[in-house]
């Protein structure tokens, strides 16, 4: 099971880098898709969005 689990992660990397290797326009205008996707890759949890209440978040969009 082990290796299954480890050959779908690098499936789902390689897709990952195929979409965005590619990718053009701006870095400022891509950044968090690509870093939600990156999470996604990963299997690491996407950033919560910033609250005001909330100005010790750590991992949390700017």
């Amino acid at each position: 099971m082990a290796l299954q689990d480890s050959l779908a992660d690098l499936a789902q990397m390689d897709r990952f880098i195929a979409r965005w290797q590619k990718a053009g326009g701006t870095e400022r205008a891509n950044y968090q898709m690509f870093f939600a996707e990156l999470c996604d890759a990963l299997g690491v949890q996407r950033p919560n969005p910033r609250h005001q209440t909330h100005q010790s978040e750590i991992y949390a969009w700017g």
